[in-house]
């Protein structure tokens, strides 16, 4: 929660903020597309002013990532992906092209918070 909005995550990828009184939608915003194996578990996590949001999805090939949300507007702060891809630090531990094969899952609130 925040002031008087409570935000869910859906399983379709989704994430809605509600008028915590009523439960009336203030405003729903896709996460991802869920037809390529992008689900949403984990609750989401207030940071100050933004709502954060994990992926989950790897049993079906996704790259695992995490995203932030203005809690009062829906804007995407920009996506930090869990797993390397080549060239970046922290490939050698994921042995040949695994990362393209999905990885990374975020299933527990704040187990990673983008910097």
């Amino acid at each position: 929660m925040l002031g008087d909005r409570l935000f869910k995550v859906n399983i379709q990828s989704t994430l809605v903020a509600l008028e915590a009184k009523s439960g009336k939608v203030v405003w729903e915003t896709t996460i991802d597309d869920y037809k390529k194996g992008y689900s949403n578990t984990a609750a989401p996590l207030v940071v100050k002013d933004m709502v954060v949001v994990g992926t989950a999805g790897a049993e079906w090939g996704i790259r695992g990532y995490i995203d932030a949300y203005d809690a009062a507007t829906a804007s995407a702060a920009g996506v930090s992906t869990t797993v390397p891809t080549a060239g970046e630090p922290g490939i050698e531990t994921w042995g040949g092209n695994a990362f393209k094969t999905g990885g990374g899952s975020t299933w527990i609130t704040g187990t990673t918070i983008p910097s």
